[in-house]
């Protein structure tokens, strides 16, 4: 368990219409915010939010008797008291062969059973030929899919249903129909690039369809990140489903469905800025949509693209937001790189209504915060502060 430590920073609240808030000397009121150590250096917590007692990254589900079931590697992790404590079990039979990469993704059916989405990886391969730029054979990173049928006792055998190079996965959801929809994406060449589409199961995760593919072309970029990639989604009221991507703009590119994820249309540039990094959109019980995503500290000479981890809520399916708040920061010192400072590719668990756990891959954020301290904030466009 980390520990806490009491730190300054300045912390503001805008008008209706504003853009972001953040940390620094231009916002208004001081408050007592915590550090947060890792092995490395402190993570700063927004002073509403506060550290979770376990270091476990996550995903994370809610299962049938109410306890909280977390997806390791090679094993899960059950806690009946709220991540105080933790009892592994095994997720593969073969670990040897089969582990799972840190970009995954579970749900829990409504019929009960639990699915896990992941890269093997035992086969991850990471092959680009970089004067021609083009992914070369061998590059690897194929998605895999196991589930229980007991909450997590047992598991069956993982089933292939992606071959190629995936990068992160950072969305599966079930619809209101049932449907269960997985966010993907794939390396193809010529130019070298990455292009998304979803895979959608009725069957609880048996069998798969592939959509079809959204590909950015010149104005995604080319190369080994090139694309729209590392999707996340979520079903609007209406029943489309929304999608957006990460890219080398500096916003998110969307896609709606009309067909339960089975084919994508109106692909376009958001509204919301964003660096390239992968944002993650959740549902909440109270209806609302929640972003986590990281921004640009200053999007002209393109510095600190992760280093700060912002949250904004919508009561209307994404067309206002509230004003971005910065809820982890990870500040930079003299002479650090960006790549040593990074708070990323966040997983969101609604462990009670309103109550969300907050984990990431890159940083080792592990936090927790409260919905109704964050919903007073007025709507507006989640975008960053213009510089004057």
């Amino acid at each position: 368990m980390m520990n806490p430590l009491p730190q300054l920073f300045a912390f503001g609240r805008l008008r209706r219409g504003a853009s972001a808030l953040g940390f620094g000397a231009a916002a208004g009121l001081l408050f007592m915010g915590t550090a947060t150590f890792t092995a490395e250096r402190p993570i700063i917590l927004h002073p509403k939010c506060e550290p979770l007692p376990f270091d476990l990254l996550g995903p994370f589900v809610k299962l049938g008797d109410g306890s909280v079931l977390a997806v390791d590697d090679a094993k899960v992790h059950v806690s009946r008291d709220d991540g105080k404590t933790w009892t592994a079990r095994p997720l593969f039979k073969d670990a040897a062969k089969v582990t799972a990469r840190e970009e995954r993704a579970v749900l829990r059916t409504r019929s009960g059973v639990v699915v896990i989405a992941f890269s093997n990886n035992r086969e991850f391969a990471m092959k680009w030929d970089r004067t021609n730029n083009n992914p070369l054979p061998g590059h690897h990173n194929p998605v895999y899919v196991v589930r229980s049928l007991d909450d997590g006792k047992t598991w069956d055998e993982p089933r292939l249903v992606l071959d190629g190079y995936c990068g992160a996965l950072r969305g599966m959801i079930q619809l209101r129909s049932g449907r269960i929809v997985l966010g993907c994406q794939l390396a193809v060449t010529d130019p070298g690039r990455h292009v998304t589409f979803t895979l959608a199961s009725d069957d609880d995760g048996v069998t798969w369809k592939q959509s079809n593919i959204i590909d950015l072309g010149k104005s995604g970029g080319y190369g080994d990140h090139g694309g729209g990639i590392e999707a996340t989604i979520a079903q609007l009221k209406d029943g489309r489903v929304w999608m957006l991507m990460r890219n080398p703009q500096p916003f998110f590119r969307e896609a709606f469905s009309t067909d339960e994820g089975l084919t994508w249309t109106d692909v376009r540039n958001s509204k919301i800025e964003a660096s390239p990094a992968p944002g993650l959109l959740v549902r909440l019980q109270s209806g609302r949509l929640a972003l986590f995503w990281n921004r640009w500290i200053d999007r002209e000479r393109k510095l600190g693209r992760r280093e700060q981890l912002s949250f904004a809520l919508s009561d209307d399916d994404g067309k206002t937001w509230t004003p971005p708040v910065i809820v982890a920061k990870d500040p930079t010192a003299p002479g650090d790189t960006g790549p040593e400072h990074r708070i990323s590719y966040p997983y969101i668990y609604e462990h009670r209504p309103g109550e969300l756990w907050v984990t990431t891959m890159q940083g080792k954020l592990r936090m927790k915060l409260r919905e109704a301290d964050f919903v007073g904030t007025p709507a507006g466009t989640a975008k960053q502060n213009e510089k004057k």
